[in-house]
């Protein structure tokens, strides 16, 4: 039995030939309380031995790693039979401080970068100081996490990973092709000096274009946004949300960067003439009316298919 942690398509890419190709037995799901989250659980049968994959819990992922099961063996079909929910954003309030804290991390959270999310915005080569890309140029973006990437591509003048991240559909593709990115310790350097100002421009055009998730980041005014991730200490908190300790600012493992940035574009947007019916509208709404929305448990997209049937 071999236990291969987060990615399929790592052990798809491992069998080129299809007489080896694993046969899909059964999948299944489980929360798993050390990884802090849901995990989808696979189960194939390889000649003479089995393999079993687990992958983290969020939507993209599991969306990614059914089309890659759907790609390489066509005789099975996927049929949406339902998958555990949890609650992608959790609103509290602190005992200790009184403050409210929205804290969010899996990608049905609106404030997620993994969030899809249409929008158009200028690329800022200028903030990435890029010699192969000296014209800047509005393009369409599906999530603020393409846009991001996008620019980490630009500033290593990386014009095939920029292509790729930019033509990707979803975006976890897209957040490993940022991390691959050959970068010298000097590039590394140059891009936590500009970063914050690409998601800054990723997350104000985000939000400034789309109705529905601007009314939600004005909804968590008067609060305190935070990224609840245990894997980040850098645009999140280090701890994830379930977690009691994250309703504590001092207990925090992390910068929580995008909560910074995300509670400042809502402060931004909040005082522009042209959503002054948005804001008085939220602003006739109760405490309880806001949190029900933010912590609304919502597909992000009604035609995907999570689950299988074997045929």
């Amino acid at each position: 039995m071999i236990f291969v942690h987060f990615c399929a398509l790592f052990v798809f890419s491992s069998f080129p030939n299809p007489q080896t190709r694993p046969k899909l037995i059964t999948q299944f799901f489980v929360r798993c309380d050390h990884l802090n989250s849901d995990c989808t659980f696979a189960l194939f049968e390889l000649p003479g031995e089995q393999v079993v994959i687990a992958i983290r819990g969020t939507r993209t992922m599991s969306q990614l790693f059914f089309e890659t099961m759907s790609a390489f063996i066509p005789d099975t079909s996927f049929h949406g039979l339902g998958e555990p929910k949890m609650k992608h954003t959790r609103v509290q309030n602190s005992p200790k401080t009184g403050k409210v804290y929205v804290l969010f991390y899996e990608d049905d959270s609106a404030f997620s970068n993994f969030h899809p999310a249409k929008f158009e915005a200028a690329t800022v080569k200028k903030l990435v100081n890029s010699e192969k890309f000296q014209e800047e140029e509005t393009l369409k973006w599906n999530c603020s996490e393409q846009y991001f990437m996008y620019h980490k591509a630009l500033l290593v003048n990386d014009q095939n990973a920029a292509k790729f991240i930019h033509d990707s559909k979803y975006p976890m593709p897209m957040k490993m092709a940022g991390r691959k990115l050959n970068m010298t310790r000097n590039d590394l350097e140059k891009w936590s000096e500009k970063s914050r100002e690409v998601m800054y421009q990723a997350c104000l055009a985000k939000f400034s274009q789309n109705l529905e998730l601007r009314k939600l980041l004005f909804r968590t005014k008067g609060m305190i946004l935070v990224e609840a991730s245990g894997n980040d200490a850098i645009w999140g908190i280090g701890i994830w949300k379930e977690d009691p300790r994250a309703q504590n600012e001092d207990s925090w493992h992390g910068t929580n960067w995008l909560g910074i940035i995300l509670d400042k574009i809502r402060e931004e947007l909040w005082d522009k003439p042209e959503f002054k019916n948005e804001k008085e509208e939220i602003e006739k709404e109760n405490v309880e009316t806001r949190i029900m929305f933010l912590e609304a448990l919502k597909d992000i997209d009604n035609n995907f298919e999570n689950s299988f049937i074997s045929t």
